[in-house]
Parts: structure tokens; C-alpha cells; sequence
């Protein structure tokens, strides 16, 4: 899938830049950037990406934390969420494609994240604020 590659590609560059990156701050930044562009591929996992940054789970959970008061995989969710907003709103996708484009791989996962996230359902979403 070309998208997977150039996904695979950018966190690869984005890991060697981080590699290189003097102080903490400064390679937890990057690792936001590198989430911030990659958030949307499906596979996308926090294990793929400490391995990919060559950071510890843990040591990198701490960072982010420390760093931005939220976890990872909240900030994810919440990234994912933010861009299924601007879709349900701008685009006539189907509910199901708004999901994969957020970066989740299962219809029934992004509709229960939503609606617990939003406290609506996408659908109604939708409905109330479809411009």
C-alpha cells in the first residue's frame, strides 16, 4: 500500500531526525510532529513508535506526559477525533470512510470512540453541525 510506505518512509526520516536532536524537549516535540503526521495510518501504535524513535515505552509515555499533560494514545484519540469533526462537517464520506481516514481500522471502534469522545454519535454529529 503507498500510503504505508510513505508512512513507513516519513517515520523513518522523522527517527533520524530525532536521533539527532540535542535535548529531550526538543525530541519529544519531534515525536508530536511524528505522531501529528501519522496518526492517520491505520497500523499507527505506540510500540511501532518508541521502536521506531529507539525510545523506551515507558521513558517515552513519561516524556510525552510530562511534556504535553496527556498520554499518547489520548492525544492520538483526540487528533483522530478533531480531524473526524472537520470531515463529518465538510464532506459527504460515509460515517465508515470518515473512520478509516481518521486512522481507525474498525467502523464500530471509531463510532464508540466518537460517541463516548463527543457524547453524540458521528451521525448525529452530522446532522446538528453539517455546514
Amino acid at each position: 500500500n503507498q500510503i504505508e510506505y510513505f508512512g513507513v518512509l516519513s517515520t523513518f526520516y522523522n527517527s533520524m531526525y530525532i536521533c539527532t536532536t540535542a535535548s529531550e524537549t526538543t525530541g519529544i516535540n519531534a515525536v508530536k510532529k511524528l505522531i501529528d503526521e501519522t496518526f492517520t495510518i491505520p497500523s499507527f501504535s505506540v510500540e511501532k513508535l518508541c521502536h521506531d524513535v529507539g525510545i523506551s515505552h515507558a521513558h517515552l509515555l513519561r516524556l510525552f506526559k510530562k511534556e504535553y499533560g496527556i498520554t499518547i494514545v489520548q492525544y492520538v484519540i483526540k487528533k483522530r477525533i478533531e480531524l473526524a469533526c472537520e470531515l463529518l462537517q465538510i464532506t459527504d464520506l460515509s460515517i465508515s470512510a470518515v473512520g478509516f481516514s481518521c486512522g481507525f481500522s474498525d467502523e464500530i471502534h471509531f463510532m464508540k470512540t466518537f460517541k463516548r469522545v463527543m457524547k453524540l454519535s458521528a451521525l448525529g454529529f452530522r446532522k446538528k453541525f453539517k455546514n
